[in-house]
């Protein structure tokens, strides 16, 4: 089976998995069906971020032992069956179940869909296309996710918030099926692969103890990934605070999405220009100019629809440009893994990125349901500084 193939299912996949209807409307679902504010909105992605944390090590490992495929499949299995439960049972309890269910099919896809992905271009001996793969991934995500938008789009207008879930579920049943029939588990260095549970952490602890690169660069990431984790969410509770109907949540997503395209299209030239460092740059400067824009449209006076329109436009303006330093990030940590640990370890930064945010989403729904306004202004400022912060931190990796 050709590289080429694989490269086209690979795309395939990512384009099935980023159907997410759900991603503009969460706010909106969550308002209209269990009533909940921010803090417990939070609190029950806290549900998440632990379930995912306290499975990524040994969903990790199965991918390292057993192989990244079956890891990929049941990730995907498991988060349809919670999101099929959020449009099923859309009240508190069996939403806390649905979080479980979906952090454990994180756990499980996190390290290995990236690990399974790399794997297959190292044994093509073809690691050099693996930053071209990534940036075309995004721009057919951005892709999925701008076809997701304008479904949901209809779907608010339809007022059908709730079934977003269940239709999504149903596009990562098919996303797993397409894996499971089509893709080979890459053949890796299987004879060095540590045999049992303990030895593949003790292994992929020695990797992250003895790479100091490494340990800069998942730093940075996790910083990175972080801010706009709670970008997303804080951004979405400005969105309700300035009045947006659902309609406008879908077409804050659809904004996103076309960004992301343009974006993810002239990433590689970008970056041939500008070097990692000068893009680290360019997302501070666009991080200082997107709060700035967002506190003068959100506070003078100008028709209701306008200020939604600007706002959303400086909102975007900084997430985008975050998402892209993450995918340099990423390409530049696959690099410094080796393919026999590369789940187990990827896996531990997922660990402790369920770790803070699972601490500290309470709190920050608490903090939004005080003054989101002021907590969404720090927080895109705070977007500018984690750029220069991982400017500095992958400032050892060759570019």
């Amino acid at each position: 089976m050709t590289l080429k193939f694989k490269y086209k299912i690979f795309l395939i996949y990512e384009f099935l998995n980023n159907l997410v209807f759900w991603g503009p409307l969460l706010i909106p679902f969550y308002t209209q069906y269990p009533h909940l504010n921010m803090a417990k909105i939070l609190l029950l992605q806290s549900v998440y971020a632990y379930s995912t944390m306290f499975l990524e090590i040994p969903t990790g490992v199965i991918g390292d032992k057993y192989g990244r495929k079956i890891s990929v499949i049941l990730g995907d299995v498991f988060f349809a069956i919670g999101a099929l439960i959020y449009s099923l049972f859309p009240a508190w309890y069996p939403l806390i179940i649905a979080e479980f269910l979906m952090g454990l099919g994180t756990a499980f896809a996190s390290g290995a869909t990236d690990a399974l992905k790399y794997d297959t271009f190292k044994q093509h001996r073809k690691e050099k296309l693996y930053f071209k793969f990534l940036a075309d991934t995004q721009k057919v995500m951005s892709a999925a996710r701008l076809l997701s938008a304008l479904i949901a789009l209809g779907l608010a207008a339809l007022n059908f918030v709730r079934w977003s879930f269940a239709a999504y579920g149903l596009m990562l049943f098919a996303a797993s099926g397409l894996i499971a029939l089509t893709i080979p588990e890459p053949q890796i260095e299987t004879e060095e692969l540590a045999p049992n549970y303990k030895q593949i952490v003790k292994s992929s602890l020695s990797v992250l103890q003895e790479n100091k690169v490494l340990i800069k660069l998942l730093s940075a990431i996790l910083l990175i990934v972080l801010i706009g984790y709670y970008q997303m969410w804080i951004g979405q509770k400005f969105l309700e605070f300035l009045k947006a109907s659902a309609v406008w949540f879908a077409i804050s997503r659809i904004v996103s999405s076309i960004a992301s395209i343009a974006v993810n299209h002239w990433l590689p030239s970008i970056r041939k220009r500008v070097k990692d460092s000068g893009l680290f740059k360019l997302g501070a400067i666009l991080g200082i100019l997107s709060t700035l824009g967002m506190i003068l449209f959100s506070t003078v006076s100008i028709s209701h629809a306008a200020q939604l329109a600007l706002v959303i436009i400086f909102m975007t303006l900084a997430t985008r440009i975050y998402a892209a330093t993450r995918l340099v990030l990423l390409n530049n940590i696959q690099k410094q893994i080796p393919s026999k640990v590369r789940a187990t370890v990827l896996s531990f930064n997922g660990l402790l990125n369920s770790a803070i945010r699972g601490t500290l989403n309470p709190f920050m729904g608490m903090l939004a349901d005080l003054n989101v306004k002021l907590v969404t202004y720090i927080l895109f400022l705070s977007g500018a500084g984690a750029q220069l912060i991982a400017k500095r931190l992958s400032k050892s990796t060759k570019e």
